[in-house]
């Protein structure tokens, strides 16, 4: 039979106490019986006994086998209904009750067995000692249950061999056996288990753990195991991680969606798939709220600081992205590009010291970068003109630098326009888009800078270039409006033009970007439409975050007012 010590094991995990048997002392305060009146309590005591165990057929054991069965309800009804039938079948019993013998231990191992992959399954065992031992149990009834076979059985065709495989691949799967062993269990199972949707939910769901190498055979898996059991939480779990880490985000937002309505959502993964959601939706402040309902100690975890550090770079808030990037550093001090953020932010505030200490920080890990030699030098160019000599020699040296660096490139051209320089940022760019003719930033720059040397078809080439190439970006498609809207020369002026790409371009944006509306309010007044404009131009006034365009904003709301548009004669950043 069984291991009494794995059994006390089961036991203790579901619940069920154990039963101890308790001395009885002797009570000295009452005086010894006497020879009489002990040998009538002991024939009394005979009288009353049950039949003598030796009287006993196999017949009558497995009656109260049987009997029990029907009743059963703990562990120990379970082992009790096995030593019963096994008394039956060393008394001796017929044919036809040594094959219901059989039928019940069969049963009865398998019920308790599939307890045992139930514990394991619900993650009801404390550690991997204790897992190791419920596994052992469970797969030693399976193995007894082997001895219930008629001659013309076997382990794959047996009365019971659905729920048989079924519960070996789970014990196998949740006991963190040999991947192959799995593999070929869950196999046999779901071979056994075609009809019943429950089963074959659970088994694909495992089949998938095995499979975890492969993602696309994963989520296949998953998806099939969801279809069968959309009712079943591990399964809806897995299947929206998967659909995560597979790109698929609008499809796992949308099973998690409804459970905002419901006000169920606490996972921090879930939440975290959400935000991101968001974020591609270009509503990072809804992302940011989510995140921020995630308690402690998971929203002190790393990923959840990344996720709301990403929200508020999308957001444009220069307090969170220093505070929640100082964090970053914490964890990983080393990081550069966090550092290189960090100054951007400072060198916008016009905190040059700050800025060029992120960049000392940052040289002491990567001394040799031409990225953030150029971004030093940006940063001295701002602060003071004095510098403007020595960062025309450093783009110099850079344009003439055969391998140079593409994002060291960029900043040149932010030094460039710092020195108010369209010709050297010309260079710049056109070195750029021969390395990458398709360079997002270097597209957005070259209108500007054809506006600034006064070449507007040239610049109007590059406009329809850029918004040919990102069609869905609100940045081409804003810069392009902007100039059609406010530029001095006429015959470029294109109200209707302004218009269609302004509305898209505050669509793709989720009408949540100031200088957009700011675009959006002066393509409107292009077209005499001033109720419009001063519609946009203050809601860009309400929702503004950046100090530095308020005036500006301001400005072009007075001019609304006087039902003037807005004329602009070059890029502001030659101005």
């Amino acid at each position: 039979m069984r291991n009494t010590f794995l059994f006390v094991v089961v036991a203790a995990v579901l619940g069920a106490g154990a039963c101890f048997a308790q001395d009885v002392q002797a009570d000295d305060s009452n005086s010894p019986a006497s020879e009489e009146e002990f040998s009538l309590d002991k024939m009394m005591a005979e009288l009353s006994e049950p039949e003598s165990e030796k009287e006993k057929t196999g017949t009558d054991y497995l009656d109260e086998a049987m009997a029990l069965k029907l009743s059963a309800k703990t562990l120990n009804d379970i082992e009790r209904i096995l030593e019963l039938s096994q008394k039956a079948l060393d008394k001796g019993l017929s044919a036809e009750e040594e094959k219901l013998a059989h039928g019940i231990m069969r049963m009865t191992l398998l019920q308790r067995a599939a307890v045992t992959a139930e514990i394991l399954r619900d993650g009801r065992a404390d550690s991997e000692k204790e897992v190791a031992i419920i596994a052992q149990i469970g797969l030693a009834d399976l193995q007894q249950v082997k001895t219930t076979f008629a001659p013309e059985e076997n382990e794959k065709e047996f009365v019971g061999a659905d729920i048989y495989w079924y519960i070996k691949a789970t014990l196998l799967a949740y006991s963190g056996q040999n991947g192959k062993d799995v593999a070929d269990a869950v196999k046999t199972a779901k071979k056994l288990n075609k009809e019943n949707s429950d089963r074959m939910a659970q088994l694909l769901y495992i089949e998938a753990s095995v499979k975890s190498t492969d993602p696309q055979e994963q989520l296949k898996l998953l998806k099939q195991a969801y279809e069968k059991d959309p009712d079943s939480e591990d399964i809806e779990r897995s299947y929206i991680i998967a659909l995560a880490r597979s790109g698929k985000i609008d499809e796992a937002a949308k099973l998690i969606l409804p459970k905002t309505e419901k006000d169920e959502l606490e996972d921090p993964l879930f939440i975290l798939i959400l935000s991101e959601y968001y974020q591609n939706q270009k509503q990072p402040e809804k992302a940011m709220d989510w995140l921020n309902k995630i308690p402690k100690p998971a929203a002190d975890s790393i990923q959840i600081i990344k996720a709301k550090f990403f929200c508020a770079l999308e957001m444009e808030d220069k307090k969170q992205i220093m505070d929640l990037s100082l964090k970053l550093l914490n964890d990983d001090p080393q990081n550069v590009e966090i550092r290189m953020l960090r100054a951007r932010v400072a060198l916008s505030d016009k905190k040059y010291d700050e800025a060029l200490e992120e960049i000392r920080l940052a040289m002491f890990f990567e001394e040799n970068s031409k990225e953030l030699q150029m971004m030093k030098t940006l940063i001295l160019c701002q602060k003071d003109k004095a510098n403007f000599d020595n960062a025309r020699k450093e783009v110099e040296n850079l344009l003439n630098d055969k391998d140079a660096d593409v994002d060291a490139l960029h900043i040149a051209s932010n030094v460039a326009h710092a020195m108010k320089d369209p010709e050297l940022a010309l260079q710049v760019s056109q070195t750029v888009l021969k390395q990458d003719e398709n360079d997002e930033e270097a597209l957005f720059e070259l209108p500007s800078i054809y506006i600034a040397l006064k070449q507007y078809d040239k610049a109007v080439e590059a406009f329809e270039k850029s918004v040919n190439q990102y069609p869905e970006s609100p940045t081409a498609l804003n810069n392009y409006s902007w100039f059609l809207s406010t530029t001095t020369q006429d015959a470029y002026r294109d109200g209707k033009k302004a218009l269609k790409l302004g509305l898209k371009a505050a669509q793709a944006s989720n009408y949540e970007k100031a200088y957009i509306l700011s675009t959006l309010a002066a393509a409107y007044a292009e077209n005499g439409d001033f109720e419009n404009a001063m519609k946009f131009i203050q809601k860009a006034l309400e929702i503004n975050k950046d100090d530095s365009i308020v005036q500006s904003v301001k400005n072009e709301m007075e001019s609304y007012k006087q039902k003037k548009p807005i004329r602009e004669d070059s890029n502001e950043w030659f101005k």
